[in-house]
């Protein structure tokens, strides 16, 4: 990406995670780039990068903001404190994670597991301005529904006027979501257009999906600026 606009340190929360049918398959790469992209984008970019600390995702985001350049980088990671213990060592490095929100209590629960995590995605959303969704599971849950369903549903209840971007390249449970909404004529709320909200939807093109994600990102900021 050669542009990269001023974000002025928008929280955006990234939703991702690999879905069941490409685990061990040659397009697991493509989650491991779209997270390098997205993170790096929205680091370099000058926002804050809201996320909930998977263990297989929170030591990549350390690589990438350490290898951005960039001296503090804006991060608020949320993590679970029943597995305060067992975090990864990154979480430890303040030089990277300054902030990181630890929630509910430690130890043991009667709370099923979903509970939790429904308690901290509802922080996540809380502390995001915009969300931005890619992959996920669509089956093997733990809850009722898949978590990047879950997590788009909660975001949309809370932030209706987004913005919001779907991203269909990993397929699963985003994919799924785009599909219905084409049904019903309707789309996540953004100010894409509508030809570039469905190269946003259906490209394969990592660096061209991100760039229109930070472009519309930096529009929407200009336009709460000028209101």
């Amino acid at each position: 990406m050669d542009y990269l606009p001023d974000l002025m340190n928008l929280p955006v929360m990234l939703s991702a995670s690999l879905p069941s049918k490409l685990i061990g398959t040659n397009r697991a790469q493509d989650n491991y780039d779209v997270i390098v992209t997205l993170v790096g984008g929205i680091l370099s970019s000058g926002g804050t990068l809201v996320f909930g600390g998977h263990p297989s995702i929170t030591p990549l985001v350390h690589r990438v903001a350490l290898s951005s350049g960039i001296d503090e980088p804006r991060i608020i990671l949320f993590q679970d404190s029943r597995f305060k213990e067992t975090a990864p060592d990154e979480v430890k490095d303040q030089k990277v994670f300054k902030e990181v929100r630890w929630v509910g209590s430690r130890g043991k629960s009667k709370r099923h597991p979903a509970q939790h995590l429904g308690d901290m995605r509802q922080q996540m959303i809380r502390a995001s301005l915009a969300g931005v969704f890619v992959g996920g599971k669509t089956e093997g849950n733990v809850g009722r529904i898949p978590g990047i369903r879950d997590e788009f549903r909660r975001f949309m209840k809370y932030h209706p006027n987004g913005p919001a971007y779907l991203l269909g390249l990993l397929e699963g449970e985003t994919l799924s979501i785009i599909r219905e909404m084409e049904k019903k004529g309707d789309r996540e709320p953004n100010s894409l257009n509508d030809d570039e909200a469905r190269v946003l939807h259906y490209t394969d093109n990592i660096d061209l999906a991100c760039s229109l994600i930070l472009a519309d990102l930096a529009r929407s900021i200009q336009r709460k600026l000028s209101q």
